[in-house]
């Protein structure tokens, strides 16, 4: 399972491709195969010695590798650009000759960057990239060298990484908790008897979990009372979020999330709020069962908010949900409620067009479109 592109990880911020419908996919024609392979002993050629028998009669001749896997590929990694960029210096060197590179002309210089990129049969060289970034290094010392003749340019493909970490196990097993905690806050939850710093906070901890947003930016923006405002349509209500948003203009680019009426009343409470709301500040008795399910989850923290600080909850809440939507959903849609590829949704003429089947229509009579 993978893409064809070189450098392309398999479920990354472009992939369509989804990991747990992968997995589905595939369990069974997995299973069967490995279950058709059974199990070979393995033959030694001499025999071995009765247990409990001294060692010290042993060979130890043998001696433990000191780099292997991920460390071991690296340093085999960084070796191969060292090589590849001295054969690049050295193949210029033979180019050029006796001469100095100022005394190229444009034809010359074209050539050279040929040579740079190809192979002797014409074939494109493997490490071509890399090849000619020696090259416009050299080049570029030579302030007055135009080296606009040079038609061709090569782009190194950066390798994509994956996403997914060791607590992503741990984030799948705590989401049905969090689901708990948020139905049964909301329950609960009454608007009158909280301030409108908290129930921002906790309008936040609802979208993180109920629409898998991930984006700190934003969540620290709506947390903040900043930059959103709040649609209704019929019965539907949807969340606009733009980090400049101008709240006259219904034209401007938005990330629009639909939401449920417990989490706008929270924000249309504590929307505007006058006060600065200080997100280093202790976390109030409401979140604290909240915490105590992250705390768990967690682990060794890797936020930079102190334990116990709304900071810090919305940071380990996010890290969760993020790892939950890299399994769970493909890649590309986590990348988008990550922030990693902020999102834009299309504007509310053409939303309510291809939804509800209505064409609005401008002063002059004309339909909307934007």
């Amino acid at each position: 399972m993978g893409h064809a592109e070189r450098g392309v990880a398999t479920y990354s911020d472009q992939s369509a491709r989804c990991w747990l419908s992968d997995y589905q996919t595939y369990e069974p024609t997995v299973n069967e195969v490995f279950d058709r392979l059974g199990f070979r002993l393995p033959k030694t050629r001499a025999p071995l010695p009765p247990i409990g028998e001294s060692t010290a009669t042993l060979s130890n001749s043998h001696q433990e590798p000191q780099l292997f896997g991920v460390e071991k590929r690296r340093q085999h990694r960084l070796a191969s650009l060292e090589r590849a960029k001295r054969t690049a210096n050295s193949d210029v060197d033979l180019f050029i000759g006796g001469k100095a590179l100022e005394e190229l002309d444009e034809n010359q210089i074209q050539k050279m960057s040929n040579l740079i990129l190809m192979r002797e049969n014409g074939l494109p060289h493997p490490q071509a990239a890399i090849r000619y970034a020696v090259m416009m290094e050299r080049l570029d010392t030579l302030s007055h060298l135009n080296v606009q003749p040079i038609r061709r340019r090569m782009l190194t493909i950066e390798a994509e990484y994956s996403l997914l970490t060791d607590r992503s196990p741990l984030a799948l097993a705590t989401m049905p908790k969090l689901r708990k905690w948020v139905q049964q806050t909301k329950r609960s939850i009454d608007k009158a008897k909280v301030s409108k710093s908290e129930a921002l906070i906790l309008a936040v901890t609802f979208l993180t979990v109920d629409k898998h947003l991930a984006s700190l930016n934003l969540l620290e923006d709506v947390a903040r009372g900043m930059h959103y405002r709040l649609i209704q349509n019929k019965k539907k209500l949807y969340l606009e979020y733009n980090e400049d948003l101008d709240r006259e203009s219904y034209s401007q680019p938005v990330q629009r999330h639909e939401i449920d009426y417990k989490t706008a009343t929270l924000l249309s409470y504590g929307q505007g709020i006058k006060s600065k709301i200080d997100l280093n500040k202790p976390i109030s008795r409401r979140l604290q069962s909240l915490s105590d399910i992250i705390q768990q989850a967690s682990g060794s923290s890797r936020s930079n908010g102190q334990p116990g600080k709304t900071l810090w909850l919305l940071e380990e809440l996010t890290t969760l949900i993020n790892q939950v939507n890299l399994v769970q959903l493909p890649g590309v849609v986590s990348a988008a409620l990550s922030g990693r590829q902020p999102p834009t949704s299309c504007s509310l003429a053409d939303y309510f067009r291809l939804s509800d089947g209505i064409t609005y229509l401008n002063l002059l009579g004309h339909p909307i479109y934007q």
